[in-house]
């Protein structure tokens, strides 16, 4: 049996709308279980089969108990894919110990000693080829997360992660994709929106609220939320990079990580 564990939050749309098992379909996947539904339905029964965690921040440390807990119940071979540290408040992180007895370690958090570096899989949908082949109609836009808003600090035509409620069809991602690929450069504090605004060759300057943002592989230009104005955007959008080859980057390190699982798993 192979399990896939994945964070199910109504607001994550990278994780909830495009798992694992949507993005890699012959991976022989037999059950799906959210991270915050694993508890009720399986947490504490020892099964013998194999486990994929992915993706997202599940060493957040609310979480870090639960996480340890599917872990310690899996006796098979244990798959971190794409997971990473999300530690409000702070720049830098360390890692639980125990993370390392997982048989493969797919962070994407960049750098991180013997794991391999895997992106979140997103960048596996072959719709960013055409909003990143889309000319931008505005110099800036912003993309907020709910939860550290950016509407007092900017003006900026603004879009937020939870704008409506995803049918399951993707429009709402689609409608994400066209809002970041209109600028020429981001402005956002949302990780994924400052991870897909990067792989659609958007400048991106990233206002960080966790340790997450300072652990990517492309790195963005980073303004904190105290200074932040359209005057202090304007003044360093000349500054913030762009990184054109990074969706094949992306892609080549999780089709490299997906045949080391298959390989380990003997797919």
């Amino acid at each position: 049996m192979l399990l896939n564990v994945y964070y199910d939050h109504p607001n994550n749309l990278a994780n909830r709308l495009y798992g694992m098992w949507q993005l890699f379909p012959d991976l022989p996947i037999d059950e799906v279980i959210g991270f915050d539904n694993y508890t009720k339905q399986r947490g504490g029964q020892s099964f013998d089969g194999d486990l994929i965690v992915g993706g997202g921040g599940m060493f957040h440390e609310p979480w870090q108990d639960r996480l340890k807990q599917m872990l310690a119940d899996c006796q098979g071979t244990r798959v971190l894919w794409s997971n990473g540290h999300d530690f409000w408040g702070k720049e830098q992180a360390d890692y639980p110990d125990w993370l390392m007895a997982c048989e493969l370690r797919g962070m994407r958090d960049w750098g991180m000693p013997d794991c391999d570096w895997v992106p979140c899989p997103t960048c596996m949908l072959p719709v960013f080829e055409l909003f990143r082949a889309k000319a931008p109609t505005q110099a800036i836009v912003a993309y907020e997360q709910p939860a550290r808003p950016l509407r007092k600090a900017t003006t900026f035509d603004r879009a937020t992660v939870a704008l409506g409620k995803d049918d399951g069809t993707g429009e709402h991602f689609f409608k994400v994709l066209s809002h970041l690929a209109s600028g020429e450069c981001v402005v956002t504090s949302s990780y994924h929106g400052t991870y897909w605004a990067t792989l659609l060759g958007r400048k991106v300057i990233a206002v960080p609220f966790s340790s997450k943002f300072y652990a990517m592989r492309h790195a963005p230009l980073i303004l904190p939320l105290a200074k932040l104005s359209d005057e202090a955007v304007l003044e360093r959008v000349k500054d913030a990079p762009v990184y054109p080859g990074a969706l094949e980057e992306c892609r080549a390190a999780n089709v490299r990580f997906k045949a080391k699982v298959c390989e380990r798993l003997g797919i």
